[in-house]
Protein backbone atom coordinates (compact mmCIF):
# COMPACT_ATOMS: atom_id res chain seq x y z
CA UNK A 1 0.00 0.00 0.00
CA UNK A 2 1.01 3.46 -0.62
CA UNK A 3 3.12 4.66 3.09
CA UNK A 4 0.32 7.04 3.98
CA UNK A 5 -1.88 4.14 5.04
CA UNK A 6 1.40 2.02 6.59
CA UNK A 7 1.47 1.19 10.31
CA UNK A 8 2.68 4.42 11.90
CA UNK A 9 6.41 4.88 12.45
CA UNK A 10 6.99 3.93 16.28
CA UNK A 11 11.05 3.37 16.15
CA UNK A 12 11.29 5.66 19.54
CA UNK A 13 8.87 3.11 21.23
CA UNK A 14 10.91 0.10 20.75
CA UNK A 15 14.14 1.65 21.54
CA UNK A 16 12.45 3.85 24.57
CA UNK A 17 11.67 0.05 25.95
CA UNK A 18 14.83 -1.32 25.76
CA UNK A 19 16.33 2.06 27.57
CA UNK A 20 13.45 2.30 30.27
CA UNK A 21 15.12 -1.22 31.25
CA UNK A 22 18.30 -0.35 31.21
CA UNK A 23 18.97 3.35 32.21
CA UNK A 24 18.11 3.89 36.44
CA UNK A 25 15.56 6.14 37.17
CA UNK A 26 14.34 5.86 33.68
CA UNK A 27 16.16 8.85 32.77
CA UNK A 28 18.04 9.51 29.15
CA UNK A 29 19.25 12.30 26.88
CA UNK A 30 19.52 12.25 23.06
CA UNK A 31 22.23 13.64 20.40
CA UNK A 32 21.59 15.20 17.21
CA UNK A 33 19.53 12.98 14.69
CA UNK A 34 21.50 10.99 12.28
CA UNK A 35 19.87 9.48 8.97
CA UNK A 36 19.27 5.31 8.92
CA UNK A 37 17.96 4.93 5.25
CA UNK A 38 18.07 6.39 1.79
CA UNK A 39 15.94 9.32 0.60
CA UNK A 40 13.03 7.78 0.11
CA UNK A 41 12.26 5.52 2.87
CA UNK A 42 9.73 4.38 5.82
CA UNK A 43 9.90 1.75 8.90
CA UNK A 44 6.70 0.50 10.86
CA UNK A 45 9.03 0.52 13.91
CA UNK A 46 11.42 -2.08 15.66
CA UNK A 47 13.76 -1.10 13.01
CA UNK A 48 17.20 -0.60 14.47
CA UNK A 49 18.97 -3.14 16.63
CA UNK A 50 22.47 -4.05 17.76
CA UNK A 51 24.45 -7.08 17.64
CA UNK A 52 27.46 -7.67 19.58
CA UNK A 53 29.35 -5.29 16.97
CA UNK A 54 27.62 -4.13 14.46
CA UNK A 55 24.03 -1.42 14.89
CA UNK A 56 21.35 -2.56 12.01
CA UNK A 57 18.93 -0.57 10.04
CA UNK A 58 16.37 -1.92 8.05
CA UNK A 59 13.87 -0.07 5.70
CA UNK A 60 11.26 -0.23 3.22
CA UNK A 61 11.11 1.80 0.05
CA UNK A 62 9.30 2.79 -3.10
CA UNK A 63 11.79 4.97 -4.57
CA UNK A 64 14.82 2.22 -3.82
CA UNK A 65 18.45 2.75 -4.65
CA UNK A 66 20.75 3.30 -6.31
CA UNK A 67 18.44 4.36 -9.07
CA UNK A 68 15.65 5.93 -6.76
CA UNK A 69 13.31 5.58 -10.09
CA UNK A 70 9.96 5.57 -8.06
CA UNK A 71 8.03 2.36 -7.89
CA UNK A 72 5.36 0.90 -10.28
CA UNK A 73 2.94 -2.08 -10.26
CA UNK A 74 5.60 -3.87 -13.27
CA UNK A 75 8.50 -2.36 -11.83
CA UNK A 76 11.05 -0.41 -9.99
CA UNK A 77 9.41 -2.79 -7.42
CA UNK A 78 9.20 -1.72 -3.89
CA UNK A 79 11.77 -3.46 -1.67
CA UNK A 80 13.11 -3.94 1.75
CA UNK A 81 16.67 -2.98 2.79
CA UNK A 82 19.52 -3.04 5.68
CA UNK A 83 22.31 -1.50 6.27
CA UNK A 84 25.14 -1.70 8.93
CA UNK A 85 26.94 -0.08 10.79
CA UNK A 86 30.11 -0.60 13.16
CA UNK A 87 27.96 -0.30 16.51
CA UNK A 88 30.61 2.35 18.44
CA UNK A 89 30.77 4.48 15.47
CA UNK A 90 29.34 8.14 16.10
CA UNK A 91 27.49 9.13 14.00
CA UNK A 92 27.05 5.78 12.31
CA UNK A 93 29.14 4.54 9.26
CA UNK A 94 26.17 3.07 7.25
CA UNK A 95 27.41 0.29 4.51
CA UNK A 96 25.45 0.47 1.01
CA UNK A 97 21.84 -0.94 1.44
CA UNK A 98 21.26 -4.26 0.87
CA UNK A 99 18.40 -5.17 -0.17
CA UNK A 100 16.61 -8.10 1.74
CA UNK A 101 13.39 -8.96 -0.70
CA UNK A 102 13.85 -9.99 -4.75
CA UNK A 103 14.29 -7.55 -6.35
CA UNK A 104 11.20 -8.23 -8.94
CA UNK A 105 8.40 -8.17 -5.91
CA UNK A 106 7.11 -5.46 -3.85
CA UNK A 107 7.90 -5.85 -0.20
CA UNK A 108 7.39 -3.93 3.25
CA UNK A 109 6.29 -3.58 6.54
CA UNK A 110 10.08 -4.95 7.86
CA UNK A 111 10.78 -5.98 11.08
CA UNK A 112 14.71 -6.79 12.92
CA UNK A 113 15.69 -8.25 15.72
CA UNK A 114 19.48 -9.70 16.98
CA UNK A 115 21.05 -11.41 19.90
CA UNK A 116 24.68 -11.74 19.93
CA UNK A 117 25.75 -12.52 15.84
CA UNK A 118 22.25 -13.89 15.31
CA UNK A 119 20.16 -11.07 13.27
CA UNK A 120 16.34 -11.97 12.05
CA UNK A 121 14.73 -9.98 9.82
CA UNK A 122 11.26 -9.82 7.65
CA UNK A 123 8.78 -8.63 5.88
CA UNK A 124 5.42 -8.60 3.75
CA UNK A 125 5.54 -8.91 -0.29
CA UNK A 126 2.88 -7.91 -1.66
CA UNK A 127 1.05 -7.99 -5.72
CA UNK A 128 0.74 -4.54 -6.68
CA UNK A 129 1.90 -1.16 -5.75
CA UNK A 130 -0.26 1.71 -7.68
CA UNK A 131 -3.15 -0.35 -8.02
CA UNK A 132 -2.74 -1.58 -4.58
CA UNK A 133 -6.01 -4.33 -4.17
CA UNK A 134 -6.51 -4.89 0.29
CA UNK A 135 -7.72 -8.00 0.18
CA UNK A 136 -5.41 -9.31 -2.18
CA UNK A 137 -2.92 -11.85 -1.03
CA UNK A 138 -0.31 -10.12 1.98
CA UNK A 139 2.78 -12.54 2.38
CA UNK A 140 4.92 -13.04 5.13
CA UNK A 141 8.90 -13.98 5.07
CA UNK A 142 11.85 -13.80 6.61
CA UNK A 143 15.82 -14.37 6.25
CA UNK A 144 18.82 -14.86 9.14
CA UNK A 145 22.23 -13.59 9.10
CA UNK A 146 24.47 -15.38 11.83
CA UNK A 147 27.48 -13.31 11.24
CA UNK A 148 25.81 -9.63 11.78
CA UNK A 149 24.14 -9.25 8.71
CA UNK A 150 26.95 -9.40 6.86
CA UNK A 151 25.38 -12.09 4.90
CA UNK A 152 22.32 -13.62 4.57
CA UNK A 153 20.20 -17.05 4.13
CA UNK A 154 17.89 -17.57 1.60
CA UNK A 155 14.08 -16.29 2.09
CA UNK A 156 11.86 -18.54 3.89
CA UNK A 157 8.21 -18.11 3.90
CA UNK A 158 6.64 -18.27 7.17
CA UNK A 159 2.65 -17.64 5.85
CA UNK A 160 0.21 -19.11 3.25
CA UNK A 161 0.38 -17.83 -0.05
CA UNK A 162 -3.24 -17.00 -0.38
CA UNK A 163 -3.34 -15.12 3.08
CA UNK A 164 -3.26 -11.84 4.32
CA UNK A 165 -1.17 -10.42 7.24
CA UNK A 166 -0.82 -7.57 9.24
CA UNK A 167 2.41 -5.54 10.33
CA UNK A 168 4.76 -8.46 11.81
CA UNK A 169 7.55 -8.59 14.44
CA UNK A 170 10.03 -10.42 15.17
CA UNK A 171 11.92 -11.35 18.41
CA UNK A 172 14.92 -13.61 19.33
CA UNK A 173 15.70 -15.32 22.79
CA UNK A 174 17.90 -17.32 24.11
CA UNK A 175 18.47 -18.45 20.48
CA UNK A 176 14.96 -18.58 19.31
CA UNK A 177 13.74 -17.20 16.38
CA UNK A 178 10.13 -15.88 16.89
CA UNK A 179 7.67 -14.03 14.41
CA UNK A 180 4.21 -12.86 15.44
CA UNK A 181 1.55 -11.77 13.16
CA UNK A 182 -2.23 -11.57 12.37
CA UNK A 183 -4.10 -13.55 9.69
CA UNK A 184 -6.28 -11.06 8.14
CA UNK A 185 -8.81 -13.34 7.05
CA UNK A 186 -9.76 -14.94 10.63
CA UNK A 187 -8.25 -12.69 13.40
CA UNK A 188 -5.94 -15.29 14.46
CA UNK A 189 -2.90 -13.88 15.99
CA UNK A 190 -0.09 -16.13 15.29
CA UNK A 191 3.42 -17.52 16.42
CA UNK A 192 5.83 -19.16 14.46
CA UNK A 193 9.77 -20.39 16.42
CA UNK A 194 12.77 -22.04 14.82
CA UNK A 195 15.23 -23.15 16.96
CA UNK A 196 17.69 -24.66 14.07
CA UNK A 197 18.33 -21.00 13.22
CA UNK A 198 15.73 -20.83 10.52
CA UNK A 199 16.02 -23.59 8.88
CA UNK A 200 12.41 -25.72 10.13
CA UNK A 201 9.49 -23.41 12.28
CA UNK A 202 6.91 -24.92 14.24
CA UNK A 203 3.92 -22.18 14.02
CA UNK A 204 0.23 -21.90 16.16
CA UNK A 205 -2.61 -19.38 16.81
CA UNK A 206 -1.73 -18.44 20.34
CA UNK A 207 -4.90 -15.96 20.55
CA UNK A 208 -7.90 -14.05 18.60
CA UNK A 209 -8.53 -10.47 17.60
CA UNK A 210 -11.58 -8.44 16.09
CA UNK A 211 -9.22 -5.58 15.41
CA UNK A 212 -9.81 -3.69 11.90
CA UNK A 213 -8.07 -0.39 12.11
CA UNK A 214 -6.91 -0.37 8.60
CA UNK A 215 -11.00 -1.30 7.42
CA UNK A 216 -12.63 -4.30 6.60
CA UNK A 217 -10.90 -4.23 3.34
CA UNK A 218 -7.33 -4.98 4.91
CA UNK A 219 -8.91 -7.70 7.12
CA UNK A 220 -8.14 -7.87 10.91
CA UNK A 221 -4.79 -6.14 12.15
CA UNK A 222 -3.86 -6.98 16.01
CA UNK A 223 -0.27 -5.77 15.42
CA UNK A 224 1.05 -8.12 17.69
CA UNK A 225 4.61 -7.42 19.00
CA UNK A 226 7.08 -10.13 20.57
CA UNK A 227 10.28 -9.89 22.99
CA UNK A 228 12.66 -12.03 24.61
CA UNK A 229 14.71 -12.28 27.78
CA UNK A 230 16.50 -15.82 27.71
CA UNK A 231 13.81 -18.14 27.98
CA UNK A 232 11.18 -15.40 29.11
CA UNK A 233 8.86 -14.09 26.46
CA UNK A 234 5.63 -11.82 25.97
CA UNK A 235 3.08 -11.25 23.07
CA UNK A 236 1.50 -8.39 23.45
CA UNK A 237 -1.80 -7.30 20.92
CA UNK A 238 -5.04 -5.21 20.32
CA UNK A 239 -7.22 -7.68 21.22
CA UNK A 240 -11.19 -5.88 19.96
CA UNK A 241 -11.55 -2.94 17.63
CA UNK A 242 -11.78 -0.65 20.91
CA UNK A 243 -8.43 -1.41 21.74
CA UNK A 244 -8.68 -3.50 24.69
CA UNK A 245 -5.06 -4.52 24.76
CA UNK A 246 -3.64 -8.17 25.99
CA UNK A 247 -0.71 -10.00 26.96
CA UNK A 248 0.54 -13.82 26.73
CA UNK A 249 3.93 -14.30 29.01
CA UNK A 250 5.75 -17.30 29.28
CA UNK A 251 9.17 -18.36 31.22
CA UNK A 252 9.66 -21.74 28.73
CA UNK A 253 9.99 -19.89 25.35
CA UNK A 254 6.77 -19.27 24.68
CA UNK A 255 6.01 -22.92 24.76
CA UNK A 256 3.23 -22.96 26.94
CA UNK A 257 1.10 -20.22 24.57
CA UNK A 258 -1.40 -21.81 22.92
CA UNK A 259 -4.46 -22.10 25.67
CA UNK A 260 -2.75 -20.17 28.01
CA UNK A 261 -5.11 -17.23 29.56
CA UNK A 262 -4.05 -13.89 28.06
CA UNK A 263 -3.46 -11.28 30.73
CA UNK A 264 -5.21 -7.75 30.89
CA UNK A 265 -3.39 -4.43 29.48
CA UNK A 266 -6.13 -2.12 29.04
CA UNK A 267 -9.81 -1.43 28.87
CA UNK A 268 -11.18 0.56 25.98
CA UNK A 269 -7.81 2.49 24.38
CA UNK A 270 -7.12 4.27 20.96
CA UNK A 271 -7.03 1.82 17.97
CA UNK A 272 -5.76 4.34 14.77
CA UNK A 273 -2.78 2.31 14.10
CA UNK A 274 -0.23 4.21 16.19
CA UNK A 275 -1.59 2.96 19.73
CA UNK A 276 -0.30 -0.42 19.83
CA UNK A 277 1.93 -2.31 22.33
CA UNK A 278 5.82 -2.48 21.75
CA UNK A 279 7.46 -5.37 22.86
CA UNK A 280 11.21 -5.83 24.05
CA UNK A 281 13.87 -7.37 26.01
CA UNK A 282 16.52 -5.94 28.06
CA UNK A 283 19.74 -5.30 26.76
CA UNK A 284 21.94 -7.08 29.41
CA UNK A 285 22.23 -10.66 28.78
CA UNK A 286 21.77 -11.23 32.70
CA UNK A 287 18.93 -9.41 32.97
CA UNK A 288 16.11 -11.54 32.37
CA UNK A 289 12.81 -8.45 32.15
CA UNK A 290 10.84 -8.51 29.51
CA UNK A 291 9.08 -4.92 28.61
CA UNK A 292 5.69 -4.38 27.59
CA UNK A 293 4.96 -0.53 26.81
CA UNK A 294 1.53 0.65 25.65
CA UNK A 295 -1.25 3.18 25.52
CA UNK A 296 -4.11 3.75 27.02
CA UNK A 297 -6.34 6.56 26.74
CA UNK A 298 -4.40 8.84 29.23
CA UNK A 299 -1.06 7.98 29.27
CA UNK A 300 1.34 5.53 28.01
CA UNK A 301 2.27 2.65 30.68
CA UNK A 302 4.99 0.43 30.87
CA UNK A 303 5.18 -2.90 32.79
CA UNK A 304 8.14 -5.59 32.84
CA UNK A 305 8.06 -9.77 33.29
CA UNK A 306 10.74 -11.47 34.76
CA UNK A 307 9.56 -14.64 34.50
CA UNK A 308 7.50 -14.96 37.47
CA UNK A 309 5.45 -11.83 38.10
CA UNK A 310 4.10 -9.12 35.69
CA UNK A 311 5.45 -6.27 37.11
CA UNK A 312 3.42 -2.82 38.05
CA UNK A 313 2.38 -0.28 36.13
CA UNK A 314 4.43 2.56 35.37
CA UNK A 315 2.91 5.45 34.37
CA UNK A 316 4.61 8.34 31.38
CA UNK A 317 1.50 10.89 31.35
CA UNK A 318 3.33 13.44 32.92
CA UNK A 319 7.16 12.23 32.22
CA UNK A 320 9.50 14.23 29.86
CA UNK A 321 9.13 13.81 26.11
CA UNK A 322 11.55 14.45 23.59
CA UNK A 323 10.39 15.50 19.91
CA UNK A 324 12.75 12.87 17.50
CA UNK A 325 12.68 15.06 14.05
CA UNK A 326 14.67 14.14 11.13
CA UNK A 327 17.58 16.63 9.69
CA UNK A 328 16.15 19.58 7.79
CA UNK A 329 17.84 17.87 4.47
CA UNK A 330 15.59 15.27 5.46
CA UNK A 331 12.30 16.89 6.01
CA UNK A 332 8.95 17.23 3.19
Amino acid sequence: MARSGLRATVLGVAVATSLLLATPGFATTFGPPHRASARYAWNPGKSLVATDRRLLSIWASDCPPPSEKCATDTGPHMGVFVQRSPAGAVPPDWSKPFRLSPRRVHAERPSIAAEGSTVIASWVTQRRYLRYRPRAPRVLWVRISRNRGRTWGAAKRLSPVDGRVDYPRVAIGDGRLFAVWTSGGNGAIRIAHSDDNGKHWAKATVAQTTSTPFGAGEGYAGLPDIGASGDNVALAWIATDTGIQRALLSSTGGDDFVGATPQPLTGRSPNDRQHYPAVGGATDPADPRVAIAYSTRTSVELRTFDGVTLGKVDSFARATTHRLRPPKSDRT
